[in-house]
């Protein structure tokens, strides 16, 4: 169970491939963060939430996201989906946490 609050997102990954002498940035493209219900339906877009498609095209070696949940949802899930451009235009890896996003935290769930 997850609280309304900011939470950090810090998803493992590699950040660099060589390639002979150089060392590259492995990824190309950006990300977003999207909570959804079970019916598969946007509830709250977590990044990024200044209305781009994709955040991170900048950094493409972030490796963490502060989000806020403003709204309970049970039963949902979030959803990190990151370009990669690497790949092609319309490549895309997704990797999903089912949660139930609460107003409070009950006292007894430890």
């Amino acid at each position: 169970m997850v609280s309304i609050q900011d939470i950090k997102i810090e998803p493992k990954l590699p950040e660099r491939v060589r390639h002979g002498p150089q060392v590259i940035p492995f990824f190309k493209g950006g990300y977003r963060i999207t909570l959804i219900d079970k019916d598969g339906n946007t509830v709250e877009e977590l990044a990024p939430i200044n209305g781009i498609e994709f955040a991170g095209n900048e950094d493409n070696l972030a490796q963490s996201e502060n989000v806020r949940f403003t709204r309970a949802c049970s039963e949902c899930t979030v959803l990190l989906e990151r370009q990669a451009l690497e790949w092609g235009k319309s490549y895309r890896f997704r990797s999903c946490a089912d949660v139930n996003v609460l107003e409070t935290v009950p006292g007894n769930i430890c």
